[in-house]
């Protein structure tokens, strides 16, 4: 809709108006609006996302569950965050890693009880 109206050659303030009649404040923020119209200006008429460079954190690969596997032979006691931060994948990929691929369990220690 806001490709259209810039096509139209409304106003940004126009193209939030339009907007906020119907959709109130649950409507896309003026920033947005703004964004939009300057990326529109540039020349930008696609709408995916602009390619990034590198992997995202969340990658498992072979090489990152070695490098956690690693690790834990050197301290089978090692936190998550320590993990991420040495091997540099994101949270949910550690767990992956440790859980999924070394079928490792984190134990609880309650007392003298292994949980």
């Amino acid at each position: 809709m806001i490709y259209y109206d810039y096509k139209k050659e409304l106003s940004q303030q126009q193209r939030l108006e339009s907007l906020q009649k119907p959709f109130g404040d649950s409507c896309v923020s003026r920033t947005a609006v703004y964004f939009w119209y300057a990326e529109f200006s540039r020349g930008r008429d696609h709408f995916e996302d602009e390619p990034r460079a590198g992997r995202p954190r969340s990658v498992v690969t072979p090489g990152n569950i070695e490098a956690v596997r690693q690790l834990v032979n050197v301290d089978p006691n090692i936190a998550y965050q320590e993990t991420e931060d040495t091997v540099r994948i994101g949270l949910a990929a550690a767990q992956s890693v440790l859980h999924d691929y070394l079928d490792l369990k984190k134990l609880h220690v309650v007392g003298c009880l292994i949980v």
